[in-house]
């Protein structure tokens, strides 16, 4: 390359970094979504051209769900073919088949992109917005915050760096049971293998049994049962993983747990216990979204594959701390 040639290289990269010439996309994109008074957090967004709010919900699909009158406003249009096999499940009531298509989602600055969207004739998903929007329909940003409440005590940060999958970051952590393969999943319920359930201290409340499902006592529960479900495996209902987070991370998880109120446990996802696939292999464990919905503020950062938390203190219960 000759010298000519490599100046004039130079000014142009120069006059890109002064002026701003490389596209948006190209710069580091950052999503700062807070929820007002107490509320969920709402981003603005643009559904076909036309403007919505969205909910940012931590446990949505990378797809959008929309109430049926904000797809009639925008002009959605369904594909007959995907919307055959869309149908959705309302509290054991009905199923109320849906329809889907693939309109243009634009947030903030981000590029805009295609995006699955479902939606039911009919029925409105939530009154407090257009629809629910999930992280993995956000992944044109580089970094998500959601502060979900700002007058929140500060606390340390607690930084979980790992190998992000779907919407699941994974993660090393030392524990008093050894060596845990231990996961953050937002789209699934917390569960872990009978070794580590076996291990565990005496915790919380089991709640009603569920349908179909057979007693199996537990030992170390000393208020509940568990419940063996033919088709789920080890269940157990109304548990909050205070001590469970505690096991798994040398009290750095421990202020994850759910909020306790009176001294009791109030009901959470199900825990789902599994067989471990292997007698030589790590434990693993996955911590699911019930750990996350007292935390004051989360950041995922794409880029480096990180979770960034900050959770209140004082949610320990009468678990051990540090």
């Amino acid at each position: 390359m000759s010298g000519r040639l490599r100046r004039a290289l130079g000014w142009v990269v120069l006059t890109a970094c002064l002026f701003g010439a490389f596209p948006p996309s190209a710069r580091a994109q950052v999503l700062r979504v807070e929820a007002l008074d107490g509320a969920q957090p709402i981003v603005e967004a643009t559904l076909s051209g036309e403007p919505v709010r969205l909910i940012v919900a931590l446990d949505a699909p990378a797809f959008l769900l929309v109430n049926a009158s904000t797809a009639e406003r925008a002009g959605l249009r369904a594909t007959p073919l995907l919307s055959r096999g869309v149908s959705i499940q309302i509290r054991d009531e009905a199923t109320l088949r849906g329809r889907t298509g693939r309109p243009r989602l634009s947030v903030g600055s981000a590029a805009g992109s295609r995006r699955r969207a479902i939606w039911i004739p009919d029925y409105e998903f939530t009154p407090l917005a257009d629809g629910y929007v999930g992280l993995g329909a956000l992944e044109a940003f580089d970094q998500i915050e959601l502060i979900m409440d700002a007058s929140a005590p500060e606390t340390a940060a607690t930084v979980l760096p790992g190998k992000r999958g779907l919407l699941e970051w994974r993660f090393e952590a030392s524990s008093t049971l050894g060596a845990v393969d231990l996961g953050l999943s937002l789209i699934q319920r917390t569960h872990l293998d009978r070794r580590i359930f076996r291990q565990a201290e005496q915790t919380g409340l089991v709640d009603e049994p569920l349908p179909d499902a057979v007693d199996e006592p537990i030992g170390m529960f000393a208020m509940g049962q568990a419940l063996l479900h033919p088709n789920h495996g080890l269940l157990i209902a109304g548990y909050f993983p205070q001590m469970l987070a505690y096991q798994l991370s040398n009290a750095e998880l421990a202020m994850h747990e759910a909020q306790t109120g009176s001294g009791h446990a109030e009901r959470i996802d199900v825990i789902t216990i599994t067989e471990r696939s292997g007698a030589n292999r790590v434990p693993r464990a996955s911590l699911g979204r019930d750990v996350l919905r007292q935390c004051a503020r989360l950041v995922f950062d794409l880029q480096d594959n990180s979770v960034t938390l900050w959770c209140p203190e004082g949610l320990h219960g009468d678990g051990p701390t540090e």
